[in-house]
Protein backbone atom coordinates (compact mmCIF):
# COMPACT_ATOMS: atom_id res chain seq x y z
CA UNK A 1 0.00 0.00 0.00
CA UNK A 2 1.87 3.36 -0.92
CA UNK A 3 -1.42 5.73 -0.55
CA UNK A 4 -0.99 7.23 2.78
CA UNK A 5 -3.99 6.79 3.70
CA UNK A 6 -3.98 3.07 3.63
CA UNK A 7 -0.16 3.14 5.21
CA UNK A 8 -0.90 5.64 8.04
CA UNK A 9 -4.32 5.91 8.89
CA UNK A 10 -4.68 9.50 7.62
CA UNK A 11 -7.15 10.58 4.90
CA UNK A 12 -6.58 10.85 1.27
CA UNK A 13 -7.54 13.40 -1.19
CA UNK A 14 -8.11 10.51 -3.88
CA UNK A 15 -9.82 7.32 -2.98
CA UNK A 16 -7.77 4.23 -3.68
CA UNK A 17 -9.19 2.11 -2.59
CA UNK A 18 -13.17 2.61 -1.93
CA UNK A 19 -13.43 0.29 0.16
CA UNK A 20 -15.06 -0.91 3.98
CA UNK A 21 -12.51 0.51 5.24
CA UNK A 22 -12.50 4.27 4.49
CA UNK A 23 -16.37 4.51 4.28
CA UNK A 24 -16.06 5.65 7.78
CA UNK A 25 -14.19 8.90 6.74
CA UNK A 26 -16.69 9.08 3.94
CA UNK A 27 -19.42 9.03 5.96
CA UNK A 28 -17.44 11.85 8.70
CA UNK A 29 -16.64 14.27 5.56
CA UNK A 30 -19.94 14.19 3.47
CA UNK A 31 -22.09 15.27 7.00
CA UNK A 32 -19.28 17.78 7.44
CA UNK A 33 -20.25 19.17 4.79
CA UNK A 34 -24.04 19.05 5.23
CA UNK A 35 -22.92 20.80 8.53
CA UNK A 36 -21.48 24.12 6.87
CA UNK A 37 -18.61 26.27 7.32
CA UNK A 38 -17.31 27.47 11.25
CA UNK A 39 -18.72 24.05 12.97
CA UNK A 40 -17.90 24.65 16.47
CA UNK A 41 -15.91 22.07 18.74
CA UNK A 42 -18.75 20.22 20.04
CA UNK A 43 -21.04 19.79 16.96
CA UNK A 44 -17.91 18.11 15.17
CA UNK A 45 -17.84 15.54 18.43
CA UNK A 46 -21.68 14.75 17.32
CA UNK A 47 -21.10 14.76 13.84
CA UNK A 48 -18.18 12.30 14.76
CA UNK A 49 -20.97 10.49 16.69
CA UNK A 50 -23.43 10.15 14.03
CA UNK A 51 -20.91 9.14 11.43
CA UNK A 52 -19.82 6.04 13.51
CA UNK A 53 -23.70 4.97 14.27
CA UNK A 54 -24.10 5.38 10.77
CA UNK A 55 -20.96 3.18 9.86
CA UNK A 56 -22.19 0.60 12.59
CA UNK A 57 -25.69 0.48 11.19
CA UNK A 58 -24.26 -0.36 7.68
CA UNK A 59 -22.34 -2.84 8.84
CA UNK A 60 -25.49 -4.66 10.89
CA UNK A 61 -28.16 -3.63 8.09
CA UNK A 62 -25.60 -6.11 5.86
CA UNK A 63 -25.73 -8.79 8.37
CA UNK A 64 -29.62 -8.94 8.08
CA UNK A 65 -29.14 -8.66 4.25
CA UNK A 66 -26.59 -12.02 4.14
CA UNK A 67 -27.54 -14.30 7.44
CA UNK A 68 -30.42 -15.70 6.58
CA UNK A 69 -31.31 -16.93 10.02
CA UNK A 70 -32.38 -14.25 12.02
CA UNK A 71 -31.10 -15.47 15.45
CA UNK A 72 -27.50 -15.99 14.41
CA UNK A 73 -27.47 -12.33 12.67
CA UNK A 74 -28.50 -10.67 16.20
CA UNK A 75 -25.87 -12.45 17.78
CA UNK A 76 -23.34 -11.44 15.00
CA UNK A 77 -24.23 -8.15 15.13
CA UNK A 78 -21.30 -5.61 17.06
CA UNK A 79 -22.98 -2.89 19.32
CA UNK A 80 -20.12 -0.80 19.45
CA UNK A 81 -18.20 1.89 17.83
CA UNK A 82 -16.32 0.90 15.09
CA UNK A 83 -12.48 0.31 15.54
CA UNK A 84 -13.37 -0.82 19.36
CA UNK A 85 -12.48 -4.28 17.30
CA UNK A 86 -10.88 -5.01 14.31
CA UNK A 87 -13.28 -5.06 11.41
CA UNK A 88 -13.38 -7.98 8.77
CA UNK A 89 -13.97 -6.89 5.74
CA UNK A 90 -13.89 -10.46 4.16
CA UNK A 91 -16.64 -10.74 1.68
CA UNK A 92 -16.66 -14.68 2.30
CA UNK A 93 -17.14 -14.42 6.23
CA UNK A 94 -21.12 -13.50 6.79
CA UNK A 95 -22.23 -16.38 4.38
CA UNK A 96 -20.46 -19.19 5.71
CA UNK A 97 -23.09 -19.36 8.65
CA UNK A 98 -25.65 -19.53 5.72
CA UNK A 99 -24.06 -23.31 5.07
CA UNK A 100 -25.40 -26.44 6.54
CA UNK A 101 -22.94 -27.66 8.35
CA UNK A 102 -21.86 -24.34 10.32
CA UNK A 103 -23.69 -23.01 13.84
CA UNK A 104 -22.86 -20.05 15.65
CA UNK A 105 -22.81 -20.63 19.45
CA UNK A 106 -23.24 -18.07 21.70
CA UNK A 107 -21.43 -18.08 25.14
CA UNK A 108 -22.99 -14.83 26.10
CA UNK A 109 -19.02 -13.82 27.29
CA UNK A 110 -18.71 -16.81 29.61
CA UNK A 111 -16.71 -19.16 27.33
CA UNK A 112 -17.42 -23.26 26.97
CA UNK A 113 -18.49 -25.00 29.99
CA UNK A 114 -16.26 -28.46 29.23
CA UNK A 115 -14.80 -30.51 26.74
CA UNK A 116 -15.84 -34.23 25.91
CA UNK A 117 -14.57 -37.13 24.12
CA UNK A 118 -16.54 -35.98 21.06
CA UNK A 119 -17.55 -32.06 21.32
CA UNK A 120 -17.46 -29.08 23.71
CA UNK A 121 -20.27 -28.43 26.32
CA UNK A 122 -21.80 -24.71 26.09
CA UNK A 123 -24.46 -23.63 29.29
CA UNK A 124 -25.21 -27.49 29.87
CA UNK A 125 -25.84 -28.57 25.95
CA UNK A 126 -23.00 -30.58 23.74
CA UNK A 127 -21.73 -29.77 20.50
CA UNK A 128 -20.24 -33.09 18.71
CA UNK A 129 -17.39 -31.77 16.21
CA UNK A 130 -14.80 -33.93 14.43
CA UNK A 131 -12.31 -31.55 15.00
CA UNK A 132 -11.69 -28.81 17.47
CA UNK A 133 -9.36 -25.68 16.89
CA UNK A 134 -8.32 -23.67 19.88
CA UNK A 135 -7.89 -20.24 18.52
CA UNK A 136 -6.02 -18.64 21.64
CA UNK A 137 -4.64 -15.82 20.41
CA UNK A 138 -1.83 -13.95 21.97
CA UNK A 139 -2.15 -10.83 24.29
CA UNK A 140 -1.42 -7.35 23.14
CA UNK A 141 -0.65 -4.68 25.47
CA UNK A 142 0.17 -6.24 28.97
CA UNK A 143 3.60 -6.08 30.38
CA UNK A 144 6.66 -6.53 28.34
CA UNK A 145 8.23 -8.93 30.42
CA UNK A 146 5.44 -11.16 30.59
CA UNK A 147 5.21 -11.44 27.07
CA UNK A 148 8.80 -12.10 26.35
CA UNK A 149 9.81 -14.53 28.51
CA UNK A 150 12.90 -12.22 29.89
CA UNK A 151 13.07 -9.20 31.91
CA UNK A 152 15.50 -6.37 30.83
CA UNK A 153 17.95 -4.84 33.52
CA UNK A 154 19.62 -1.08 33.28
CA UNK A 155 21.55 0.69 35.16
CA UNK A 156 22.32 0.47 38.33
CA UNK A 157 19.73 -3.29 38.37
CA UNK A 158 16.81 -1.42 37.68
CA UNK A 159 14.68 -3.83 35.35
CA UNK A 160 12.61 -2.89 32.84
CA UNK A 161 9.06 -4.08 34.25
CA UNK A 162 9.91 -1.46 37.51
CA UNK A 163 10.54 1.54 35.88
CA UNK A 164 7.45 0.82 33.53
CA UNK A 165 5.53 -0.04 36.50
CA UNK A 166 3.35 3.28 35.78
CA UNK A 167 3.49 3.07 32.05
CA UNK A 168 5.91 3.27 29.46
CA UNK A 169 8.61 6.25 29.76
CA UNK A 170 10.72 6.71 26.45
CA UNK A 171 11.83 9.28 23.98
CA UNK A 172 10.26 8.54 20.63
CA UNK A 173 9.23 5.08 22.03
CA UNK A 174 12.70 3.97 20.83
CA UNK A 175 14.58 5.12 24.24
CA UNK A 176 14.36 4.67 27.58
CA UNK A 177 16.47 6.50 30.41
CA UNK A 178 18.90 3.79 32.44
CA UNK A 179 19.21 1.24 29.63
CA UNK A 180 21.81 2.64 26.93
CA UNK A 181 22.38 1.28 23.56
CA UNK A 182 18.63 -0.17 24.04
CA UNK A 183 16.59 0.73 20.93
CA UNK A 184 12.80 -0.22 21.54
CA UNK A 185 10.61 -0.93 18.30
CA UNK A 186 7.02 -1.25 19.26
CA UNK A 187 3.67 1.07 19.02
CA UNK A 188 4.02 2.31 22.51
CA UNK A 189 5.03 6.43 22.76
CA UNK A 190 5.01 5.82 19.09
CA UNK A 191 3.40 5.21 15.61
CA UNK A 192 0.33 2.98 14.74
CA UNK A 193 0.32 1.88 11.11
CA UNK A 194 -2.51 0.56 8.96
CA UNK A 195 0.43 -1.64 7.11
CA UNK A 196 2.52 -2.58 10.36
CA UNK A 197 5.88 -3.00 8.41
CA UNK A 198 5.81 0.36 7.56
CA UNK A 199 6.27 1.46 10.82
CA UNK A 200 8.98 -1.26 11.59
CA UNK A 201 10.19 0.16 8.10
CA UNK A 202 10.62 3.75 9.85
CA UNK A 203 11.28 2.77 12.76
CA UNK A 204 14.46 0.80 11.22
CA UNK A 205 15.61 3.55 9.10
CA UNK A 206 15.69 5.95 12.12
CA UNK A 207 17.91 3.10 14.16
CA UNK A 208 20.25 2.80 10.98
CA UNK A 209 20.91 6.61 10.77
CA UNK A 210 21.57 6.57 15.09
CA UNK A 211 24.17 3.71 14.62
CA UNK A 212 25.59 4.91 11.47
CA UNK A 213 26.09 8.26 13.17
CA UNK A 214 27.42 6.54 16.00
CA UNK A 215 30.06 5.22 14.03
CA UNK A 216 30.74 8.29 12.55
CA UNK A 217 31.11 10.29 15.53
CA UNK A 218 33.03 7.28 18.19
CA UNK A 219 30.46 7.56 19.92
CA UNK A 220 29.77 4.15 22.08
CA UNK A 221 26.67 4.65 24.68
CA UNK A 222 23.66 6.86 23.87
CA UNK A 223 21.13 6.89 26.64
CA UNK A 224 17.57 9.54 26.55
CA UNK A 225 17.93 12.70 28.77
CA UNK A 226 15.68 12.92 32.01
CA UNK A 227 13.70 15.63 30.59
CA UNK A 228 13.45 15.19 27.28
CA UNK A 229 11.94 11.68 28.34
CA UNK A 230 9.64 12.94 30.58
CA UNK A 231 8.54 15.87 28.10
CA UNK A 232 7.90 13.09 25.42
CA UNK A 233 5.99 10.45 27.64
CA UNK A 234 3.70 14.15 28.52
CA UNK A 235 3.16 14.45 24.73
CA UNK A 236 1.57 10.83 24.32
CA UNK A 237 -0.88 11.51 27.03
CA UNK A 238 -1.11 14.66 26.28
CA UNK A 239 -1.89 14.88 22.49
CA UNK A 240 -5.53 13.78 21.55
CA UNK A 241 -5.83 10.79 19.79
CA UNK A 242 -7.39 10.84 16.55
CA UNK A 243 -9.82 8.40 15.91
CA UNK A 244 -11.37 5.85 18.15
CA UNK A 245 -8.85 4.37 20.29
CA UNK A 246 -10.53 1.65 22.34
CA UNK A 247 -11.61 3.90 25.04
CA UNK A 248 -14.57 3.75 27.92
CA UNK A 249 -17.40 3.45 25.13
CA UNK A 250 -15.93 -0.11 23.53
CA UNK A 251 -16.78 -3.49 25.16
CA UNK A 252 -13.27 -5.41 26.34
CA UNK A 253 -10.28 -5.56 23.79
CA UNK A 254 -6.32 -5.10 23.53
CA UNK A 255 -7.19 -1.13 22.71
CA UNK A 256 -8.47 -0.62 25.75
CA UNK A 257 -6.15 -3.16 27.67
CA UNK A 258 -9.28 -5.60 28.11
CA UNK A 259 -12.39 -2.87 29.48
CA UNK A 260 -9.48 -2.12 32.89
CA UNK A 261 -9.76 1.59 31.77
CA UNK A 262 -6.11 1.06 33.32
CA UNK A 263 -4.86 5.06 33.73
CA UNK A 264 -1.36 3.26 32.70
CA UNK A 265 -2.94 2.65 28.72
CA UNK A 266 -2.41 6.23 28.14
CA UNK A 267 1.40 6.05 28.93
CA UNK A 268 1.49 2.90 26.52
CA UNK A 269 -0.36 4.71 23.63
CA UNK A 270 0.99 5.35 19.97
CA UNK A 271 1.83 9.04 20.05
CA UNK A 272 -1.65 10.63 18.13
CA UNK A 273 -3.15 7.41 18.74
CA UNK A 274 -4.66 5.43 15.98
CA UNK A 275 -4.20 8.17 13.32
CA UNK A 276 -1.25 10.06 14.43
CA UNK A 277 1.27 8.07 12.47
CA UNK A 278 2.95 10.95 9.88
CA UNK A 279 2.86 13.13 12.89
CA UNK A 280 4.98 11.06 14.83
CA UNK A 281 7.46 10.82 11.51
CA UNK A 282 7.83 14.08 11.02
CA UNK A 283 8.87 14.36 14.75
CA UNK A 284 11.58 11.55 13.95
CA UNK A 285 12.40 13.70 10.70
CA UNK A 286 12.75 17.29 13.00
CA UNK A 287 14.98 15.27 15.54
CA UNK A 288 17.54 14.02 12.26
CA UNK A 289 17.30 17.66 10.38
CA UNK A 290 21.08 18.64 11.38
CA UNK A 291 22.51 16.01 13.14
CA UNK A 292 22.44 17.82 16.83
CA UNK A 293 20.71 14.91 18.59
CA UNK A 294 18.44 17.04 20.93
CA UNK A 295 17.23 14.48 23.89
CA UNK A 296 19.99 11.83 23.59
CA UNK A 297 22.89 11.84 25.78
CA UNK A 298 26.25 10.70 24.37
CA UNK A 299 29.37 9.98 24.96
Amino acid sequence: LTGRGGRRGEIDQLDQFDDAWVEMGKIYRRRMREAGKDVPKEKVLEIFEMSNFEKMENIRNRIDEIVKDKETAEALKPWYAFMCKRPCLDDRFLPTFNRDNVKLVDTKGQGVDSITETGVVVDGVEYEVDCLIFATGFEVGTDYPRRAGYNLIGVDGQSLEDKWKDGMRTLFGIHTRGFPNCFIVSNGQASFTANYPDGLDEAAKHIAYLVKHFEEHNITRCDADAQAEKDWSAAVVGTPAKGPQGGTGCTPGYYNLEGQHDPRARHNQPYGGMMGANSYFEKLEEFRDGDKMPGLELS
